[in-house]
């Protein structure tokens, strides 16, 4: 079963296929050609030389049941965030418009685009 010991090969095998390729943070340490941040958690990654703050438009980056329309950032929140992480060096990433975002529904089996809490929001598709 592959595990930590296999990712050197993994990254080696992905350098030589995606030479201009970088590689995140998230390998348990393993190696990483920037630093993450997400949401609020390990901002402290945010000093380093480069580092990319990551979070969903709402508490998750997929599809969230819970999620009703005032816990979803609005567009507003949203160009404010981006301006104080680029601001500050970090690029951003991975806050997708509603409307793109996939993920699975509650029962783990069926895939939606665009949850329904979403839909009909100006500017987005009914």
């Amino acid at each position: 079963m592959p595990g930590q010991a296999d990712l050197p090969e993994l990254f080696s095998h992905y350098y030589a296929a995606v030479p201009e390729g970088v590689v995140n943070d998230r390998w348990d340490n393993a190696h990483a050609d920037y630093l993450t941040s997400e949401y609020e958690a390990d901002r402290a990654n945010e000093r380093a030389a480069c580092w990319e703050n990551t979070r969903g438009i709402g508490f998750s980056f997929g599809y969230n049941q819970a999620e009703r329309p005032e816990h979803l950032l609005d567009p507003a929140d949203a160009v404010r965030l981006l301006v104080d992480v680029v601001s500050r060096g970090g690029i951003h990433g991975r806050a997708l418009p509603p409307a793109t975002r996939a993920g699975p529904q509650g029962d783990g089996g069926r895939w939606r685009t665009c949850p329904a809490g979403d839909r009909g929001r100006e500017g987005e598709p009914t």
